[in-house]
């Protein structure tokens, strides 16, 4: 998979940085996190890195812009993964919400893109046990709109 790695950092960094609009993050928002920063090819150091700028209060990364601004093949897997793992539990919570609503902002997912990555998720909960349950969770999720 070919990433740009400082928008990779970029995509995480404003994220995290959403995630603490409330200045906690909480196990759903970490679990995304987590999925977010392996599924964008971020070495755990770097993903601590930058958890420890918002901690310290220093959280003035300086990015590329020239860099950040190209997206990289792979962005738009990198963003199923974080909705499957929003679609894990029974619900999807507002903070949840808020992390897929900055990445589909950040990545410029438009709804043609979100279609395809939905039919995905389908086609690949039917390999899956709990098949329904998952094609359920999405239908429950896309009925509150994108």
């Amino acid at each position: 998979m070919v990433l740009n790695l400082e928008r990779s950092k970029y995509l995480y960094y404003m994220t995290v940085e959403k995630a603490l609009d409330d200045n906690i993050i909480t196990g759903d928002e970490s679990k995304i996190l987590s999925i977010l920063g392996k599924s964008l090819y971020l070495e755990e150091n770097i993903q601590q890195e930058i958890m420890n700028s918002f901690r310290e209060g220093n959280n003035s990364f300086d990015f590329d812009l020239d860099k950040v601004e190209e997206p990289g093949i792979g962005e738009f897997t990198a963003y199923q993964s974080a909705l499957i793992a929003a679609l894990d539990d029974e619900i999807i919570t507002d903070d949840e919400w808020a992390l897929l609503d900055i990445l589909r902002e950040l990545m410029v997912i438009q709804p043609n893109h979100h279609s395809m990555i939905e039919q995905s998720i389908r086609s690949r909960a039917k390999n899956l046990d709990g098949e329904e349950k998952l094609v359920n969770k999405l239908d429950r999720f896309l009925s509150r709109g994108l």
